[in-house]
């Protein structure tokens, strides 16, 4: 008590008042990234210690523990940090069929709807990046987002002329974020290399490029143009494949507008059956049901479907060179053919921002892997 009664309560008030201030100019102004940062360094310490002393052979009947308690406690960094965070989350449920069953099982939910933001701070970016209202430019723009991402988010609209569009708008804080993101991630990287002797700083320069490129919704823009030029030489995939069309009026840095797309993921069975009643007359429905019991009887025309998506990422990986290096389910969909005298599903391919471009020596060397 003694020791509390020296403490002057003039330092407690300035200390608390100093913090406190700190910490409403780091929420209203700065996008927290002071709380962003300081979590992500704490629970990566606390990450790289607990493997530190406890991934150890004599402690082999607790590593399962081991796994689910920091794959928990990386959900939660994801969760709370948001924006590139999720990204991350993503990135780890994408290549969770090499992990511990922990990681598996903790980040499955990773693709659930990320949490939007309001249409004033859509408006705001509109007005930064076109100098007008989104009213402006187009002939109707739905307030509320059909889908929200980690670095955007998506809402329906009509140009003036009625065609319906996919409007991506970026939302406002991620390039705030991203510099003191990246440094952290950098830091924790080079921190762990020392740690484990693993060679892991390579990862921070790739994901510094790679994530820079997939913000810049112009790059996008380009990226998927190239895509379709490329599926238009390749005779096999030239009518199986499509990529929706960019609006280049419409789009700057922080908002692409592309063709909208009806269709339903490619891993979603029910929903396939759901969208062919709905597609051509009575008679082709009745037709394409029957195709369809076939699919549920027999199983070879949905394998004939994961067959060409799969001949699609062959044909990037091995062919061109270009590869979308972002394919999750959310980014791949199947819809009836357009033209309904041909096959009665095409595959589309959406969100271009993160690309890799392969040497044709890689390519190359690639090939003579898979063929050993």
């Amino acid at each position: 008590m003694s020791f509390i009664r020296k403490i002057p309560i003039r330092s407690v008030a300035l200390l608390s008042s100093t913090l406190g201030g700190i910490y409403l100019i780091d929420d209203k102004y700065n996008a927290r990234t002071l709380q962003r940062n300081s979590l992500t360094i704490w629970n990566g310490i606390c990450i790289g210690l607990d493997y530190k002393i406890n991934f150890r052979p004599e402690k082999g009947d607790k590593i399962d523990d081991l796994h689910e308690r920091v794959a928990q406690r990386i959900l939660r960094v994801c969760k709370f940090n948001g924006g590139l965070y999720i990204k991350l989350g993503q990135a780890i449920q994408v290549q969770s069929a090499i992990l511990p069953a922990a990681y598996q099982r903790t980040f499955k939910t990773m693709y659930d709807e990320a949490p939007a933001v309001d249409f004033d701070q859509v408006a705001k970016i509109f007005q930064e990046d076109f100098k007008c209202h989104p009213d402006d430019m187009f002939d109707d723009f739905e307030r509320v987002s059909v889908a929200s991402a980690s670095v955007a988010q998506v809402h329906r609209a009509k140009l003036k002329d009625g065609t319906p569009v996919a409007v991506k708008v970026q939302k406002p804080n991620i390039r705030k974020q991203m510099n003191w993101d990246l440094m952290a991630y950098k830091a924790l990287m080079y921190a762990y290399e020392y740690l484990f002797d693993l060679p892991l700083t390579w990862t921070a320069e790739t994901q510094d490029k790679h994530l820079r490129e997939e913000v810049d919704f112009i790059n996008e823009g380009k990226n998927s143009e190239r895509t379709k030029r490329d599926f238009e030489q390749i005779r096999s995939l030239k009518d199986k494949v499509y990529i929706p069309k960019v609006f280049w009026d419409y789009t700057s840095s922080r908002v692409l507008t592309c063709e909208w797309i009806d269709g339903v993921r490619v891993t979603d069975k029910e929903g396939l059956a759901r969208q062919v009643l709905t597609y051509g007359s009575i008679y082709s429905n009745i037709k394409l049901l029957l195709i369809f019991f076939k699919i549920f009887r027999y199983g070879y025309k949905l394998h004939d479907v994961m067959k060409t998506t799969i001949d699609i990422f062959a044909s990037q990986i091995f062919v061109t060179g270009f590869v979308h290096a972002d394919p999750h389910p959310g980014n791949v969909f199947v819809r009836p053919h357009p033209n309904k005298s041909k096959k009665y599903y095409q595959i589309v391919l959406i969100d271009h921002g993160l690309y890799v471009e392969e040497s044709v020596v890689f390519r190359h060397q690639y090939s003579l892997f898979w063929k050993s």
